[in-house]
């Protein structure tokens, strides 16, 4: 009888903290992706999974291998502070008028001689007015571009290789 009753207590902890889980992705606040130019150059678009008009994000990157260069947004009041390795970036609307789900909130440029395989994270630590701690991690996948005299080719850091 006892190991029924432990039995069923797991199972009943168990459902718990997948429903938990569930709940925490359907009420995710931001998106990001990396893309990476010919020229190096980093950018991170960060967007709005849930409408906000206010927002503080902190993005954590190697500073040996990329510089911090801009920041472009739709929102009136943008500052970024920029340590050794991390930035911290405030939004927040002019007329209270809320980003919409979908919506780009703010990209972020960095130069890089070899950004390959280096890792970036975004952080919502405020979102429409409310604290929050949801993290998502990016990893630059490309690893090399090329020329061959026929074709332009891409290495990813996955080992596929396109032409």
């Amino acid at each position: 009888m006892k190991k029924i009753a432990s039995l069923l207590l797991c199972m009943v902890l168990l459902l718990s903290v997948c429903c938990v889980n569930a709940s925490a992705a359907e009420n995710a606040c931001i998106g990001a992706g990396v893309t990476v130019a010919e020229d190096g150059t980093v950018t991170v678009a960060v967007s709005a999974k849930a409408a906000a008009a206010n927002a503080r994000l902190t993005l954590g990157f190697d500073a040996d291998r990329l510089t911090y260069t801009g920041c472009e947004t739709a929102f009136a009041v943008a500052t970024v502070k920029e340590e050794t390795g991390k930035l911290t970036v405030g939004l927040a609307s002019a007329t209270a008028k809320a980003a919409a789900a979908g919506e780009e909130l703010v990209k972020l440029t960095f130069a890089s001689n070899d950004p390959m395989g280096t890792q970036i994270t975004v952080t919502a630590e405020n979102y429409g007015g409310k604290a929050v701690n949801e993290t998502v991690a990016l990893e630059v996948g490309v690893v090399a571009t090329g020329w061959s005299g026929y074709t332009t080719w891409v290495l990813t850091s996955d080992g596929t290789l396109t032409f």
